[in-house]
């Protein structure tokens, strides 16, 4: 017999009104020991004389006095602990002047400690408040670090003097992340980037954990599944949102994901990335667009767009797959590899260049539930079967329409009129797909009625011989043989040569098996 407790109830006592202004009195006191621990009181009285000093940049007088280890230490020490003041004063000059001390004497490990952590905090940006500023902070770290005395413990200088070149070199970020992922770690758990990455709010930590990622994906293959780093990666990118310096990580991470060879068909997962960041980049009149996509740079636009044609036809396909499965329509599953095969080889053969979605409701809200495209611009099909899933893709010299159900597969030789390809157009009726536009199209086109043509999808695969065909006689060149499968290609070339069709020996269907 089991006994049931009652949950326990715990009640803390609210804190004193005064309680916050408490602690941030603690937090001062702790800075004002921290800056001051070992310097004794002359340190301390010199803050005030060396803040006016770098406030009213009085530079000449500065680097008098720069000489003294003392007065070194606290500008420093302000610098550290105001940035603003640090954006101020902060020249090449004056930083250089810290470790330049007569006879090459040692400088002080607090204020190499002090100077490194000030290296590692702004970083990057440092060349943004003075021409020349990082060079000058870089070398006068790493001058500071080989000068002080070797500790036992391994402390931020002992690791800087044995990391230098991740650290004080442009590109050592990169260079480390690089030596992180050849290691097999992370920023995370590498005892070294922990030492250098403090508390992870620094302009260092930042560089490094974004450029680690960037690594990644530069190595990473892009048609493959399993890349377990994209969902931090794209976490990453979408928190950072706040203000403009925050995109620059994502823009970078978008750009990324899509400079990567056509020759090769991305996995969901990384169009999925794609899509996490910047949304659909067919989308232009978006303010999703304008934040994102607007700096990546065209061509790695217009890569995206091509995999988001492929990124539908992977929906229209699921919608189709996840019709039969629900409503056990065997025959459906059966005809379901021959169009899966149809339409991703146009695909994956670079011969789709543009697709959109035709969705009655009910399609719709299952589209919404099994994939993550965006089908806001989805016209609607305005049909009894609300359950309807049509496709409509460009691939240049031809056109087709595609549907899921008793809807036939209609191709069009050249380019449909405006009614079909209109981007602006919010519905479509069955009438119009199925009559209104072929019809109008053969009217306009030179070659009428050889112009259009459609087929009912059966078990047999008549639909796709006479496809083919149809494109073939209409003198379309496409790669037949990345459309069908080994079978069916024996089988077209066979009738075509006059021969009789070989029978597909009976096993179980592929529909099964996938």
């Amino acid at each position: 017999m089991s006994l049931t407790l009652p949950s326990p109830r715990v009640a803390l006592a609210s804190w004193p009104e005064d309680m916050p202004e408490k602690w941030q009195r603690v937090a001062a006191e702790a800075k004002h020991i921290a800056r001051n621990a070992g310097s004794g009181r002359r340190a301390e009285a010199l803050h005030g004389p060396v803040r006016r000093l770098l406030e009213e940049r009085r530079t000449d007088e500065l680097l008098t006095r720069m000489g003294d280890r003392v007065f070194a230490r606290v500008v420093v020490a302000l610098w550290a602990e105001e940035p603003r003041l640090a954006q101020r004063s902060m020249t090449p000059e004056l930083v250089r002047a810290v470790v330049e001390r007569p006879e090459g004497r040692p400088v002080g490990h607090p204020t190499a400690i002090t100077l490194a952590s000030l290296f590692l905090e702004h970083y990057d940006r440092l060349d943004d408040w003075h021409a020349g500023l990082f060079e000058a902070v870089a070398s006068t770290v790493d001058v500071a670090a080989h000068r002080t005395h070797p500790r036992a413990h391994r402390d931020l200088v002992e690791v800087l003097r044995d990391l230098r070149r991740y650290v004080v070199e442009r590109d050592g970020p990169r260079a480390f992340a690089r030596h992180l992922i050849t290691s097999g770690a992370t920023p995370e758990k590498d005892r070294d980037a922990r030492a250098l990455c403090g508390d992870n709010s620094g302009r260092y930590a930042q560089v490094l954990r974004n450029t680690f990622y960037l690594e990644l994906i530069a190595g990473a293959d892009h048609s493959a599944e399993g890349h377990s780093f994209l969902a931090d990666a794209t976490a990453r990118a979408t928190a950072l949102r706040r203000d403009e310096d925050d995109r620059r990580f994502g823009i970078a991470v978008l750009s990324a994901l899509c400079d990567k060879s056509d020759t090769a068909v991305p996995s969901t997962e990384w169009v999925d990335a794609v899509l996490a960041i910047g949304g659909d980049p067919r989308h232009e009149q978006s303010s999703t667009w304008r934040d994102w996509w607007a700096h990546v740079d065209e061509p790695l636009r217009a890569r995206a767009v091509r995999w988001m044609s492929g990124a539908d036809l992977r929906a229209f396909l699921r919608a189709v797959r996840v019709y039969g499965d629900e409503t056990q329509n065997e025959s459906l599953q059966r005809m379901f590899p021959r169009r899966e095969r149809f339409l991703m080889g146009l695909y994956e053969t670079g011969r789709v260049q543009a697709t959109r979605l035709i969705l009655g409701n009910d399609v719709r809200r299952t589209m919404r539930r099994v994939t993550n495209i965006n089908l806001v611009d989805a016209p609607r099909f305005d049909d009894m079967n609300t359950d309807t899933a049509i496709v409509f893709v460009d691939c240049g010299d031809f056109h087709l329409v595609e549907g899921s159900h008793k809807f036939k597969l209609h191709l069009y030789l050249g380019r449909p009129g405006p009614k079909l390809t209109d981007p602006r157009r919010r519905a479509y009726t069955r009438d119009e797909l199925i009559h209104v536009i072929p019809d109008a199209h053969k009217r306009r086109h030179p070659l009428g009625e050889r112009a259009h043509d459609a087929w009912t999808h059966d078990q047999g695969g008549a639909w796709l011989r006479k496809a083919l065909d149809f494109l073939r006689e209409g003198g379309i060149a496409i790669d037949e043989a990345a459309l069908v499968d080994t079978h069916d290609m024996e089988d077209l070339l066979r009738r075509r040569s006059g021969l009789a069709p070989r029978r597909r020996s009976p096993s179980r269907a592929a529909w099964r098996r996938r």
